[in-house]
């Protein structure tokens, strides 16, 4: 694979997100009259009674578009179109409007006609990059009314009043101002998201760096009744690739052999590397740890001073979790670190180190362990924020918030799986 994050959702999800938006956007949305002046009709007033319902593309949905890029220019020919379409085919989704009450008001003396009709569409997942930020977009591209008890009426609907009215309302009024804003992970530059309108699910699929992913994420085994982001371990070292705040310092005293030692001794922790994502949803990553220490010690009444240090590895289990809308990874069960010297000190005081050496290791590390342990029980490395993304149609404001997350590990990868609803 050539992708380091994919986020998803399931159909049956999206659709009930979309629900729970036309809930707050009708009727002041998906209701109007369009002007025709064609076909002899003065106006349709067109108002769309229920939700929009999305499904995979189907081979009827593929039809509906063939025939309308084939209405729509000629001049391409039909290998030419067929090649588009198979290019365009992995972003294509079916989109229905399952309750659509239609008055067609004639311009002469024609008594105006009322159906309930359904309508089927093709929409299109594309992305694009807007002030620096890649953001994924819906669109409708065809649709089709079917009133095959009303001929005339069918006709006037599916060549003036969807392609010319309908259509273009519903991507204008209310899918354009929405737009998904993009994952931050530790500053990290991610790729233009790659879209899949799938069998089961939508998935974008992102690289860090600039050049897309080529290699489509399998459409099974993610968390299904929620939308999902999964990263893989490279996204987890952007985020995590930083140095850890410098620990908790501390004061040192001892004596041994005859002498004293006096000084602060303190710890820096060191981003994990490697990083190892677990079968149980947990990360497993080494952390480097720096002691340091500066130190003075009187040798036959001259002090002299001198600053230790020491590198110790160490693997961690961090547990991800979930406060808010931000993923963070936490350590937990921290082992007690012991550190190996490297004394610092002039040579002529080599000796120095053989009289009190063992005693001097143990006495640091009894500071050093707890002051370690502490500086990585309180770090959490944040991995990304959620976003909280709001948008306003018509006056009316719409924000999708996560209420709950949780994770675990799917197709080798951390994911996230959040249950949302639009407010």
């Amino acid at each position: 694979m050539n992708y380091d994050l994919v986020a998803g959702v399931d159909y049956a999800t999206l659709s009930a997100l979309v629900s729970q938006a036309y809930g707050r956007l009708y009727p002041k949305l998906f209701k109007t009259v369009f002007t025709i002046g064609k076909y002899g009709v003065k106006c349709v007033d067109v108002d769309i009674d229920a939700a929009p319902v999305f499904a995979a593309a189907d081979d009827s949905a593929k039809a509906m578009l063939r025939a309308a890029f084939a209405a729509r220019d000629s001049a391409v020919s039909g290998k030419d179109r067929e090649a588009f379409l198979e290019g365009i085919a992995p972003a294509t989704l079916s989109v229905s409007l399952p309750s659509v009450a239609v008055s067609v008001e004639f311009s002469g003396s024609a008594a105006p006609v009322t159906v309930k009709a359904a309508l089927s569409a093709c929409a299109s997942v594309a992305t694009s990059v807007e002030a620096g930020k890649n953001k994924v977009t819906l669109r409708i591209a065809t649709g089709r009314i079917s009133l095959p008890e009303i001929p005339f009426v069918e006709k006037i609907l599916n060549e003036a009043v969807v392609p010319e009215f309908l259509i273009p309302y519903l991507n204008e009024k209310v899918l354009t101002p929405f737009a998904v804003e993009p994952l931050e992970f530790g500053g990290a530059a991610i790729s233009l998201p790659v879209p899949c309108a799938g069998k089961e699910l939508v998935t974008a699929t992102a690289a860090l760096g600039t050049a897309q992913p080529d290699v489509p994420a399998p459409q099974t085994g993610w968390p299904a009744g929620c939308l999902f982001v999964a990263v893989d371990t490279a996204i987890l070292h952007a985020a995590a690739g930083k140095v850890f705040p410098l620990g908790p310092s501390d004061s040192f005293k001892w004596g041994g052999g005859g002498y004293s030692f006096s000084g602060r001794v303190a710890a820096q922790v060191l981003s994990p590397d490697p990083i190892v994502i677990n079968d149980d949803g947990s990360i497993t990553g080494t952390i480097t740890v720096q002691a340091l220490a500066q130190l003075t010690v009187e040798v036959f009444g001259i002090p002299v001073s001198f600053g230790p240090r020491a590198t110790a590895g160490v693997s961690i289990k961090f547990r991800p979790s979930v406060e808010g809308s931000t993923l963070f990874l936490c350590a937990e069960n921290i082992p007690t670190i012991s550190f190996s010297y490297d004394w610092g000190l002039p040579n002529y005081l080599a000796w120095l180190v053989n009289l009190v050496g063992a005693g001097l290791t143990a006495a640091l590390n009894a500071v050093l362990g707890p002051l370690v342990a502490q500086a990585l029980g309180q770090a959490k490395i944040p991995v990304c924020n959620l976003p909280e993304i709001s948008y306003t149609c018509e006056g009316i404001k719409l924000t999708f918030r996560i209420d709950s997350a949780s994770t675990k590990t799917c197709n080798n990868l951390l994911a996230v799986a959040a249950q949302a609803r639009i407010v």
